[in-house]
C-alpha cells in the first residue's frame, strides 16, 4: 500500500509538466535503485507519461543498452543491465 501512494504522489508531481527523456531516465534509474524491475504501468506512473510514449521510452532505451526486457505479453519486465 506504500509502495502505491508513493508512486500516485510521483505521478501527480509530473503529470502537469512535459518532462524530458532524460528526466524519464533519472526518474527510471531512481525507481531501479530500489526495485528488481520494473513494468510500463509503474513507468507510467513515476514518469507521467501515457502508455504510448512510455513504451517508445522504454524501447529506446533498449536500443541504447540502458536496460533489458524480460518476459512477454502483461508479464513484461524492464531490467538494468
Amino acid at each position: 500500500m506504500r509502495f502505491n501512494k508513493q508512486v500516485t504522489a510521483i505521478a501527480e508531481l509530473h503529470s502537469q509538466k512535459n518532462i524530458s527523456e532524460e528526466e524519464c531516465l533519472k526518474l527510471l534509474l531512481d525507481f531501479r535503485r530500489k526495485h528488481l524491475c520494473i513494468n510500463r504501468t509503474n513507468y507510467c506512473s513515476i514518469t507521467g507519461v501515457n502508455k504510448t510514449h512510455a513504451i517508445l521510452q522504454l524501447n529506446s532505451f533498449i536500443e541504447k543498452g540502458m536496460i533489458h526486457r524480460y518476459g512477454s505479453g502483461k508479464a513484461v519486465v524492464y531490467i538494468q543491465r
